[in-house]
């Protein structure tokens, strides 16, 4: 949700083109997804009742969002070499600016090896063959190790750059890491709190600021604490 925002805001407001490979689902729902944001209609509803929008809205949306955007068609083949090629055709062949990577985890749970190693290669060819290599912005998103005796992270529990589930790669080689702290279980569990865990270029790290899902209109929004 934070990356389709961040994705969003950079279509809309900088007039970036992005390209989108989020692994976990079609292509139909990247482009609703994004559609339904326009809208500011929970995706799930306009994936139900697709009146929820006036067709004049479909298509405004469509030209504005889905048309200037690349989507990659990735169910069901995440090999790495796959997903690198296919990236470095959005960055040079589709001129994309940003690439949104949902996420690192998927890309290498069908390899017949150590997960933190694969993880190791998967982001230091990201780093080197596409970030590097073609000056493309990548936005990847990365599941978090279990917590063990930490305060639970469904729990609103504090995230720490060790928690990066697999290996050291994402802390070595990413400029900005930024966890997104969530109590499921509490009177507001649609607040959020961003802490920033890496920042190379400027160096300020730590809690960053606020929001909130807001489920009547499927967005995510800045808020005081």
């Amino acid at each position: 949700t934070l990356a389709r925002e961040i994705g969003y805001h950079l279509i809309t407001e900088h007039s970036q083109k992005v390209g989108w490979i989020m692994l976990e689902e079609s292509l139909a729902k990247s482009a609703q997804a994004l559609i339904a944001l326009d809208n500011g209609v929970p995706v799930g509803n306009l994936t139900e009742e697709p009146d929820l929008i006036t067709e004049e809205a479909w298509q405004k949306s469509y030209d504005s969002l889905i048309a200037p955007s690349s989507f990659y068609d990735s169910w069901g083949s995440t090999e790495v070499d796959n997903i690198i090629a296919k990236m470095r055709y959005l960055a040079i062949g589709a001129e994309c600016q940003f690439i949104v990577l949902d996420h690192v985890s998927i890309v290498v749970s069908g390899i017949d090896t150590d997960e933190r190693k694969a993880l190791d290669i998967l982001m230091t060819r990201i780093r080197s063959e596409v970030v590097e290599a073609t000056g493309v912005g990548v936005i990847a998103i990365s599941h978090l190790k279990r917590n063990g005796n930490k305060e639970s992270f469904n729990e609103g529990g504090a995230v720490s750059i060790t928690d990066l589930r697999g290996s050291a790669g994402i802390e070595q080689l990413s400029d900005f890491i930024i966890a997104a702290e969530r109590d499921q279980q509490s009177d507001n569990p649609c607040a959020t709190k961003l802490r920033v865990l890496k920042n190379r270029p400027f160096g300020s790290v730590g809690l960053a600021g606020h929001c909130e899902y807001i489920p009547e209109t499927g967005r995510l929004v800045p808020t005081t604490p």
